[in-house]
């Protein structure tokens, strides 16, 4: 495996208990950063990171996010994902 993308469910932030869960969550990973090495925060809840330098990094995320009472998902990658980036349209 190469990578893993993580991603942690969004509680519904229109419940207070929601809300208070995710600024939880979010003040939780300032202590956890900065990323690995060939990791990256792609938005505020999901990261594709590297499984060479960062299967730590993942399992504190994961476990800040259990401590939240956040669900997540984790998709891995047998090689490294190619981006694609189209060509800019003129409106």
């Amino acid at each position: 495996m190469h990578s893993a993308m993580l991603f942690i469910l969004k509680p519904d932030t229109q419940r207070t208990d929601g809300m208070r869960q995710w600024q939880e969550f979010l003040g939780d990973i300032e202590s956890a950063k900065p990323e690995p090495p060939n990791s990256e925060m792609l938005a505020d809840n999901c990261w594709l990171i590297s499984l060479d330098s960062g299967t730590s990094f993942m399992a504190v995320l994961v476990a800040m996010a259990t401590g939240c009472e956040l669900g997540h998902r984790i998709l891995f990658f047998e090689r490294a994902p190619q981006w694609v980036q189209l060509p800019q349209t003129k409106l």
